[in-house]
């Protein structure tokens, strides 16, 4: 069958018949050693029919016929051709260990970051709770600190808004325990050391939080609220228990 199908001249029966058993059997061909559905097939008997109830030029219909199912034969052709794609490698399954790590990290992964810089060993567990604590000072501790002070002033207040200031430096500024821990991790110190600084850094953070919270909790034991500073106080209440949870700062705080 000629590539580019032309018919100059109408078709005899004879013809006719010769060249729709010649497009059933390219569709035959196509069907079975291309490995495709019999449903190409099945169509071109829906049109062949159609064409002779409507009685259409068969010799026009015929032609495009033939141009149709050479077509599909010339993509069918390309794509054996073509090299099968490389299978994917399987993931490796993680160990129990590394799977826990993963759903540690996934716990803490939206909170915002204090910007360290990337290191292969840098702890992210570190660089969001700072991230965090920075947060905290600026949308929550800065508006509740005022209010604190008019209802309650004491020294626990005093020294819990200035912990969280030196521990919330702002800026490039990072706070003594970050720069010692930055220090050690980016120089020759041993791992032990690199990991009490890493767990001091975590500490303190898990240490200001109670404290916090602690002072928090213990309003209601001063001058009643009014509903806008409650409301405050309580976001600022449920936002620390879930730091303290995600973090895993509770059970670091017990053990220090």
């Amino acid at each position: 069958m000629p590539t580019n199908f032309t018919m100059a001249a109408r078709l005899t029966q004879q013809e006719i018949d010769r060249t729709v058993a010649r497009i059933r059997s390219e569709y035959d061909h196509y069907v079975v050693h291309f490995l495709k559905t019999a449903e190409v097939k099945r169509k071109f008997e829906e049109r062949y029919t159609d064409a002779l109830r409507n009685r259409l030029d068969l010799t026009l219909f015929l032609g495009a016929e033939i141009n149709v199912v050479q077509s599909l034969l010339a993509k069918a052709k390309e794509e054996l051709s073509r090299p099968a794609p490389k299978p994917a490698l399987p993931r490796r399954k993680l160990s129990y260990a590394e799977q826990i790590i993963e759903q540690l990290r996934a716990k803490i992964k939206d909170y915002p970051a204090l910007g360290l810089p990337e290191h292969p060993e840098k702890s992210p567990d570190v660089d969001k709770l700072y991230g965090t604590l920075r947060w905290f000072r600026k949308e929550l501790w800065d508006h509740l600190y005022p209010t604190l002070l008019m209802q309650k002033a004491s020294p626990e207040l005093f020294a819990a808004d200035s912990e969280l200031g030196l521990l919330t430096l702002q800026g490039d500024h990072w706070p003594k325990e970050i720069e010692t821990y930055w220090a050690l991790l980016n120089g020759k110190a041993e791992l032990s050391q690199v990991a009490r600084a890493q767990n001091r850094c975590l500490l303190l953070g898990g240490q200001i939080l109670q404290k916090i919270k602690r002072l928090l909790e213990g309003t209601a034991l001063g001058k009643p609220l009014i509903p806008v500073e409650q409301a405050v106080v309580n976001k600022a209440l449920s936002f620390i228990d879930r730091v303290l949870s995600d973090f895993r700062l509770k059970e670091l705080v017990l053990r220090s």
